[in-house]
């Protein structure tokens, strides 16, 4: 793979979502600074469903931060429906997550996305509702289980006072900050601090297996139909990854030649669905909440990669593997995003926390 192909294929997907991420930043800050970071339903209307679904807007929380999040939710005696939906849709309809999918697939299939988390999020709710007796849930267990805090992939531990997308703060902020200053930090210190090594390491791993990948092999084996989309579900079990993660991993499967209802299926469904989140799943919620949310989150994400199999990308293979001319904006945007980004990942002295 020749050096300079990578370096240019690493540059324009960095460029190409950058000034959405940057917006997607700033919007972030105003909504945790104005809608606080806190989350506990014990209804279980359609608009606690509802509020449920969409507080990861206001509190983006990773999909390696689940076990911390149920805990939190268990804890502040949130109704089984109330946490089913929270945890199926707030791993994947941040800001950020919406902000990247859009700059590399348009804003139709960012639109199917982020429906179809929604939708699995309310009809799991609404399921485990009618369907799922509080007292069939298991006890809470602690997340800390010895005398050492478990630290997750993207840093916290669970000794953080999680609530529902808490993120870890190193620059703690003073009271007397004004709300402009606590934007500001939670927007471009916060929000880069979490998200910054697992963007890095999409944002690669895109451009090595578009590299890597012979083109439309995907197709050629698997086709565009009915068999890919099965394909992409069995493969999500087995990917632990995050969502900012995975996204930037549409390059990859765009080169491949699979469809947009294939993308669409691998992007709902490997962030939230994979083992290990369902292993945390029935921890928390037992086995057969866990089969509940599991088979609607699988039926409404083939359902819509169905429908979206007739959308076309708006990324093509020449947007992200070949030298062209950028607009100035996503030139200026590009660099700033990873200044931003590198510069949270620089080596730094580890502190204590108390």
């Amino acid at each position: 793979m020749p050096i300079e192909k990578a370096f240019v294929g690493f540059w324009n997907i960095t460029c190409e979502i950058a000034p959405y991420l940057l917006v997607s930043f700033l919007l972030s800050g105003i909504l945790k600074v104005f809608a606080g970071d806190k989350f506990a339903n014990r209804s279980d209307s359609f608009s606690d469903l509802l509020k449920a679904a969409v507080s990861g807007l206001f509190t983006p929380v990773c999909s390696c931060q689940i076990a911390q999040k149920l805990q939190s939710l268990r804890q502040d005696k949130t109704t089984p429906a109330n946490i089913t939906s929270a945890i199926v849709s707030t791993p994947q309809n941040n800001l950020q997550i919406m902000a990247v999918t859009y700059g590399l697939c348009g804003w139709l299939l960012t639109l199917f996305r982020f429906c179809i988390v929604m939708t699995s999020g309310l009809l799991s709710g609404i399921a485990v509702k009618h369907l799922i007796a509080p007292s069939a849930l298991p006890q809470s267990p602690d997340t800390v289980t010895s005398g050492k805090p478990q630290a997750s992939c993207c840093g916290n531990t669970p000794q953080d006072k999680f609530s529902l997308a808490k993120v870890r703060l190193t620059h703690p902020q003073k009271k007397t900050q004004s709300a402009f200053s606590q934007i500001l930090m939670h927007a471009f210190v916060e929000i880069p601090e979490t998200i910054a090594k697992r963007l890095l390491i999409g944002i690669i791993l895109a451009v090595l297996l578009t590299a890597l990948l012979p083109e439309n092999i995907f197709a050629q084996y698997l086709g565009t139909g009915i068999l890919s989309l099965l394909a992409v579900v069995l493969l999500s079990f087995f990917l632990p990854l995050c969502a900012i993660t995975a996204t930037p991993l549409a390059v990859a499967w765009l080169h491949a030649g699979a469809a947009p209802g294939t993308i669409l299926v691998f992007l709902v469904l490997a962030p939230s669905m994979n083992l290990l989140n369902l292993m945390t799943f029935r921890k928390y919620l037992g086995w057969k909440a866990t089969g509940l949310l599991l088979t609607v989150s699988i039926a409404t994400a083939f359902i819509a990669g169905i429908l979206a199999n007739g959308v076309s990308a708006s990324v093509t293979l020449q947007t992200v593997t070949s030298a062209h001319e950028l607009p100035l904006i996503k030139i200026l945007s590009g660099a700033a995003i990873l200044l931003l980004l590198f510069y949270q990942i620089r080596p730094r002295e580890k502190k204590c926390c108390h």
